[in-house]
Formats: C-alpha cells, structure tokens, sequence
C-alpha cells in the first residue's frame, strides 16, 4: 500500500461526486469514494504509475475529479467484462 497515495486522498479536500458512466450494456453510477479506495488498494505493480498521475495533476493544479471519472470509466469496463 502506496504512502504517498494514502497521504494524497488523505489530505486533498475532495468532493463525493458521484459519475455516471454508459456503456453498451448499461449505464452505472460510481461513486468517487469507490474509486479514492480501489486506487489506495491497487497493485503493487500499479502504485508507481498511479503515484506519477497524482503527483503529476497535484503539481499543475489539474483537476482529480477528471482522473476519478476516468478511473471510474475504466472500472466499469473491467467489470462488465468478467459478467
């Protein structure tokens, strides 16, 4: 488990919004607090990556609702996959 990224959702005043993600099979609505967790709990072999996006919206100011809202995207395809 990432440091850096406990520490990220930790002390970033973020907004529960919920998305609303459609795809060909349905439309779903995800919640960003599940995301802030799926991503504090992803792979070791991920934790770079996501600690190089986080660092990289966090230093130009960027918007983290954008990255959570593609996550999400991301998360509902892995799981309408494997139904």
């Amino acid at each position: 488990m990432s440091k850096y990224i406990q520490t990220f959702f930790k002390e970033k005043e973020i907004p529960a919004t919920s998305f609303t993600i459609t795809t060909s099979k349905n439309t779903h609505i995800v919640d960003s607090l599940v995301i802030i967790e799926f991503l504090k709990q992803c792979p070791r072999e991920w934790e770079p990556r996501v600690e190089e996006i986080l660092r990289n919206i966090d230093f130009h100011n960027g918007n983290i609702l954008d990255f959570l809202q593609h996550m999400a995207k991301a998360y509902v395809e892995v799981i309408e996959l494997h139904q």
